[in-house]
């Protein structure tokens, strides 16, 4: 999978996530372990989620890392950054925090650990935030 479709797969994965989330809230606060169990008990959400992983478990990220950084050198055109338009800069800080994002230890560990209540956490509440304000912007770029 390329860094476009990891993007994509983790963004779809987060809005499932989140959608459970929504509906397990006890006293004002999100119940992780609730939310996995529903996300996991609903047989279609189980098989789509548990298909991202293993596409993201299969996929290179250091690879994926490497064609981001590719499209910030092909954006730069050997000019330094001050030289950038502000459109070109704003892209150049997306395809930054994309790189950001994939190179997170938070976000292997994610990947390896399969939808637990802490990886749960993480990508509603970090993860997803980051990407869907970057996505529009990144995904076009790379594809």
């Amino acid at each position: 999978m390329n860094a476009a479709g990891i993007i994509q797969a983790l963004i779809t994965l987060g809005v499932t996530v989140k959608g459970a989330a929504a509906n397990n809230i006890t006293n004002g606060n999100i119940d992780w372990a609730k939310t996995v169990g529903s996300v996991l008990g609903d047989k279609s959400t189980a098989a789509s989620v548990q298909q991202i992983f293993q596409d993201l478990q299969g996929s290179d990220i250091d690879a994926a890392i490497g064609e981001v950084q590719a499209k910030q050198k092909a954006l730069l055109n050997g000019r330094p950054l001050p030289q950038l338009s502000n459109a070109e800069m704003l892209q150049y800080d997306d395809l930054v925090d994309a790189q950001l994002a994939l190179a997170t230890s938070d976000l292997k560990n994610a990947i390896s650990s399969g939808l637990t209540a802490g990886v749960a956490g993480f990508i509603v509440n970090s993860l997803l935030p980051y990407l869907t304000s970057i996505a529009s912007i990144v995904i076009p770029l790379l594809l």
